[in-house]
């Protein structure tokens, strides 16, 4: 059987983190060595899903990867699949993060959809994004973004 699926509008794209999800966030980011979570914009790229989103992600990621207030995240359950992902869009890898076990899949913090993590005041913003929003998405993070 076959099943296939389409990058389409989500219907909440974004939101605030609760207690739960933001717990995770610092755990996962803590486990894979992400200092000051708090303040950074963290743009976590699953390795499989969206396939029109993960590459405006990764160009996106190109186009950034010397940016400190940026950290880059690659999630996926393969360390062969996510590295070549990364040599694929030629990141350095000294400049990202794997995520080799999937924890932010796991936990659900990601899912098919790249995603924004980025500190407003006194939470957290988790933005979801797809074919209708990572342009827009990614301009709010204040970096010029261009294909």
């Amino acid at each position: 059987m076959l099943v296939a699926t389409a990058c389409k509008k989500q219907s909440t794209p974004e939101h605030a983190l609760n207690a739960k999800e933001y717990k995770s966030l610092r755990f996962l980011t803590d486990t894979l060595g992400v200092p000051n979570v708090h303040q950074k914009i963290i743009l976590a790229i699953p390795s499989r899903g969206c396939a029109s989103c993960i590459e405006a992600a990764m160009k996106y990621a190109k186009q950034n990867e010397g940016e400190p207030k940026i950290t880059i995240i690659i999630t996926g359950a393969s360390s062969k699949f996510t590295r070549a992902l990364a040599k694929k869009y030629q990141l350095d890898e000294n400049r990202f993060v794997v995520d080799t076990k999937g924890m932010f899949l796991s936990k659900g913090l990601v899912t098919i959809y790249p995603t924004i993590f980025k500190p407003v005041d006194d939470y957290t913003m988790a933005t979801h994004l797809d074919a209708t929003n990572i342009r827009d998405e990614l301009g709010k993070i204040g970096i010029e973004f261009t294909e």
